[in-house]
């Protein structure tokens, strides 16, 4: 009896072991084939959406360079990610990248019947000036959104660009019929008559943005195009008086006051140089401001005053680009190469690094170290040459000193021969 039993207990076991590695065998057929392969997909899937979601998170803190990071990241997991290419391409904006038009240009080609991304292509063409591209994005426009006045309006546009301005002004005409409370239309259209060689049609456009510039949607856009129009037509007095109205409104930028401070520079006006001491003040701790107004300074021959100016700005600030790049050009233009020299001999100016040791050749070259200038724009060449968009750069800058055997070598990438002291 007790063999009876165990056998029967053994044979439960024994059923029960088969019916376990049937199911297991189920699962395995079921659920872990699949998981084994699109498991990996998932799992990217899981990845590329919390990387643009952090991404978006970067953004909203304008940390876009931590942004860029994060979307390589997903892109590198997907390089057809449309929701982590379009994010991209708005932090390229936002940083003013040049890169913006391919980035919209390539999402353009992964989503050819969109209207809303070849609008976007157009848009960063127009803006960047490559008009080649925006013309490219007007045909898919033309073809995937007929009716939409964004068509005509930007048909208008590149219309404008190429100077052909009855043509923009019947593309502007067909947008305000499409869309005629769009105050947007109604100034583009009234700036192609007010560039009009026709003397009516100038009158007219003049007065309808002297109208709008009581619309406060567009009144600081309209204000700059009448200041500008004041300056082309050499009215230096109308345009300060418009850049005046203008610095006034809330929504002014920095830009907006150097437009005004270069008025009244043309006109030397004796606001000028307390204008200018305002906005010293203004840009001191801010490093975008005051690589603007050191360019312009520069720029206009105040470098003298740009100098003066350097002394008290503060020193962390001035140690980096892009504030450093025009510090070292203020020194190199009083000239003073003992301070040219001190300033770029030391410190790490990142991804302008390349653009410090020329800066530093340059001056020890002026001081007749030419053995040691050699080596250091050796360094500049070397440094250029790990990413091909810098080389321009370079060579533009030996272009500019007059170092014509310098400038063949970046190009050529070859052999170095020093020339002696340039006298620019």
């Amino acid at each position: 009896m007790k063999n009876k039993l165990w056998d029967t207990d053994h044979e439960k076991k024994l059923r029960g072991i088969r019916i376990a590695a049937i199911i297991l065998a189920c699962l395995v057929v079921s659920v872990g084939l699949p998981a084994a392969r699109f498991g990996p997909r998932i799992y990217s899937r899981v990845q590329q959406i919390r990387l643009v979601h952090r991404a978006r998170e970067l953004v909203a803190k304008a940390d876009y360079q931590g942004a860029a990071d994060t979307l390589r990241r997903a892109l590198s997991l997907n390089p057809y990610n449309i929701e982590a290419s379009r994010l991209m391409a708005d932090v390229a904006d936002k940083t003013g990248s040049s890169s913006v038009v391919d980035i919209r240009r390539r999402i353009s080609g992964l989503q050819p019947d969109s209207f809303e991304d070849a609008f976007a292509w157009a848009s960063a063409a127009l803006k960047a000036g490559d008009l080649d591209q925006a013309a490219s994005a007007l045909a898919i426009m033309k073809r995937t959104g007929p009716g939409d006045a964004r068509y005509d309006e930007t048909a208008g546009r590149v219309a404008t660009a190429l100077g052909r301005g009855g043509e923009a002004n019947d593309d502007f005409s067909e947008a305000l019929r499409i869309a005629p409370d769009d105050v947007t239309y109604q100034v583009r259209l009234a700036n192609n008559e007010l560039r009009s060689n026709d003397t009516a049609a100038r009158e007219r456009g003049q007065k309808k943005l002297e109208d709008l510039s009581a619309n406060p949607t567009v009144r600081l856009a309209v204000l700059r195009l009448l200041a500008y129009d004041a300056l082309r037509r050499n009215d230096i007095n109308a345009a300060i008086a418009l850049e005046q109205k203008l610095i006034a409104l809330p929504e002014a930028t920095s830009r907006d006051r150097l437009a005004y401070l270069d008025a009244l520079h043309s006109a030397k006006a004796p606001l000028f140089s307390s204008f200018l001491a305002e906005l010293e003040v203004r840009a001191k701790n801010n490093p975008a401001d005051t690589t603007n107004l050191l360019s312009w300074m520069n720029l206009h021959g105040l470098a003298p005053a740009a100098s003066a100016w350097i002394g008290a700005l503060p020193p962390k600030m001035i140690s980096k680009p892009p504030v450093a790049d025009v510090v070292a050009q203020a020194y190199m233009l009083l000239p003073d190469w003992k301070r040219l020299r001190t300033f770029v001999s030391a410190g790490n100016w990142d991804d302008s690094e390349f653009i410090r040791e020329a800066f530093l050749a340059r001056a020890l070259r002026e001081e007749g170290d030419i053995r040691d200038s050699a080596s250091h724009w050796e360094t500049a060449e070397s440094l250029a040459a790990e990413r091909p968009s810098r080389v321009p750069m370079l060579e533009r800058i030996a272009a500019s000193w007059g170092w014509e055997t310098d400038t063949e070598e970046v190009v050529k990438g070859g052999p170095k021969v020093q020339q002696t002291p340039a006298a620019k």
